[in-house]
């Protein structure tokens, strides 16, 4: 027996059984009994949505690096009142990402306490010099986050 029909023979006014015990006899879950699918290619939005969506989709096809907070400044131009969070939603709901320029690459500023090849040496070959002006830049060489494995010791201050 499907199902369907099994969720068929329940009946919400036995005056013997109980909803939940007609549920556990046919062995359906009370929350499938109660489940209403939502039905229809828009994922059950509504149709003000709809309305909202189809204005989004224009809006981002004449400006697709438009992020949730322009579009909703144009919406609100346009006569939708609507939130940001909605507006955010609803274009993660139909996949439109804001195309954003390539950030530039971070220039790499060399580290000071990282380790060449040589050990404690520096790539210029100099030892750092650190002004010491408070009691917490000074600290412990077990506090120090410098891998003592692969032959890295800590730079001293001389």
């Amino acid at each position: 027996m499907s199902r369907r029909e099994r969720k068929a023979m329940i009946r919400r006014n036995h005056p013997g059984l109980s909803l939940s015990h007609q549920c556990g006899l046919l062995s359906i879950s009370r929350s499938s009994f109660y489940y209403a699918p939502r039905h229809g290619s828009n994922g059950g939005e509504r149709p003000e949505n709809l309305a909202l969506m189809r204005r989004i989709d224009e809006l981002f096809m004449k400006h697709p690096f438009y992020g949730s907070r322009q579009m909703v400044r144009q919406l609100w131009r346009d006569g939708f009142r609507v939130g940001r969070h909605r507006v955010r939603r609803l274009m993660r709901f139909m996949a439109w990402r804001p195309f954003t320029k390539p950030r530039e690459p971070a220039i790499p500023i060399p580290r000071i306490g990282s380790c060449s090849v040589g050990g404690s040496e520096r790539p210029s070959g100099q030892t750092q010099r650190v002004r010491i002006e408070r009691r917490s830049s000074v600290r412990p060489a077990a506090a120090r986050k410098t891998p003592a494995w692969a032959g890295c010791v800590p730079h001293s201050c001389d």
